[in-house]
């Protein structure tokens, strides 16, 4: 459900106000200002709003969108990325290759404000909601060496919410059908198995929809036992721990042959849930696996992640569904204020 408020204030020249819009997403909703047609898309937050809402059409090849133009602000994933946040709390990455190949992010030079462009070709993309942020860095980062990455997720920002839309079959189909993802960092495939090869490979679990997945070819699943899962809370998918620890849900093997398995929730955790498996070649499954700052390129083509994602009932901290009536009220009066002052 959308709700969209629209008013004219005569102040000297009309200034137009924001297009609202309340994206209902269950216990997480989130409110978000749609800029309107033909003005700047610029980041801003005010009181009780998470950020600006953006589309990138099917028909379109690439959006721009900026950040308060301040000495301190930057964006996160900071630049250079190829990534993006999956949810709204920023917390989780994915690669944007997950979503288009040949997707990526830029900063433009000479811009007046810190000013970026996404650009995404139309072949292959995938229906995705990508999150950037807008954020103050810390007071030392901005006056000391660049050495020290700051952190992915700043104190205080600004959500920059991108809704891609699916390019159409035939947009991106050629001579010989619709075009194959390689597969070099997995897919889901049309019987609507993840399949993981090499690289990451993202997916969601819900309550309603389970997830199956399978290894590719002379890949074993780790951790071994079904029982247990690796903890991705750091993103680091390293450590060990019983599934039922972190989710009330199980998995099974559903060949004996393959290693493929289907993973089933119960029921929704409290909070978002990242999740973690490896497929990696025999020789290595004995072996802990290493941090991901220690591990070489050459590594991670031996072996795929999959980090499954769980949304929460709780959500992020955001203007849940119970604060939007009195900020439609609140909204409702000062137009009507507005309406009687200029009558």
């Amino acid at each position: 459900m959308i709700a969209r408020y629209r008013f004219s204030v005569p102040v000297g020249l009309c200034a137009t106000l924001l297009l609202v819009s309340v994206l209902q997403a269950g216990a997480s909703d989130a409110i978000f200002i749609q800029p309107l047609p033909g003005e700047k898309n610029i980041c801003t937050a005010p009181e009780g709003v998470k950020g600006i809402l953006l589309t990138l059409k099917k028909t379109d090849t690439s959006i721009s969108f900026s950040c308060e133009s301040t000495e301190d602000m930057t964006l996160y994933p900071q630049l250079p990325t190829t990534t993006f946040f999956v949810q709204e709390d920023c917390k989780f990455e994915d690669d944007l290759q997950n979503v288009c190949k040949g997707a990526a992010i830029k900063k433009l030079e000479g811009a007046e404000q810190h000013t970026y462009m996404l650009s995404m070709p139309l072949p292959g993309r995938t229906s995705r909601d990508l999150y950037f942020s807008c954020g103050k860095r810390p007071a030392d980062d901005v006056s000391s060496a660049k050495s020290e990455p700051a952190p992915k997720s700043p104190k205080k920002n600004c959500i920059v919410k991108i809704k891609v839309e699916p390019t159409d079959e035939e947009v991106s189909s050629g001579p010989g059908g619709p075009e194959q993802n390689d597969n070099h960092l997995g897919d889901e495939q049309g019987s609507g198995i993840t399949e993981c090869r090499s690289g990451s490979v993202t997916a969601s679990l819900s309550v309603e929809k389970p997830l199956t997945f399978e290894c590719g070819e002379s890949l074993v699943l780790e951790p071994k036992s079904t029982d247990d899962v690796f903890d991705d809370s750091d993103g680091e998918c390293r450590i060990a721990v019983k599934l039922s620890s972190l989710l009330d849900a199980a998995m099974k093997k559903l060949n004996d042959k393959k290693e493929k398995y289907t993973l089933t929730a119960s029921a929704a955790p409290l909070n978002h849930t990242a999740l973690c498996y490896r497929c990696v070649f025999s020789e290595q499954a004995a072996k802990p696996p290493p941090s991901r700052s220690m591990r070489s390129g050459a590594e991670d083509k031996k072996e795929c992640t999959l980090k499954v994602y769980v949304k929460g009932t709780s959500g992020a901290a955001s203007l849940g569904a119970s604060s939007w009536p009195a900020f439609a009220g609140a909204m409702g009066a000062f137009s009507l204020g507005l309406i009687i002052g200029w009558m």
